[in-house]
């Protein structure tokens, strides 16, 4: 199981089906998070992917993720909101959760 951040807007527009993505591992989520996403952002979503249906990455470049091509739409498990407390941090939320052991 692999999981991209992104914007509500996106995901609903599809954009994430048609350009290049960062994916990351569950215990990745909140720091990736805080740190890129934590200020000015309020619509985010993970999307949860299965990552037997994704093709091999096209870079490894990042150390802690792997980039795609594109995303396929079969690939997607699940779209969960990602909140934030009341500091503005993003948490893991028990639907978020039940995605931790995959």
């Amino acid at each position: 199981m692999l999981f991209h951040i992104a914007k509500k807007s996106n995901i609903k527009s599809k954009k994430i089906f048609s350009s290049s993505v960062r994916c990351w591992k569950f215990n990745q989520l909140i720091s990736v998070a805080n740190k890129n996403f934590k200020n000015g952002r309020e619509d985010m979503a993970v999307v949860c992917l299965d990552s037997s249906r994704l093709a091999p990455p096209y870079t490894y470049n990042q150390p802690l993720s792997d980039t795609y091509d594109f995303i396929p739409s079969d690939s997607i498990v699940d779209i969960i909101d990602f909140p934030k407390d009341s500091k503005g941090n993003f948490f893991i939320s028990n639907d978020l959760a039940n995605f931790e052991h995959f």
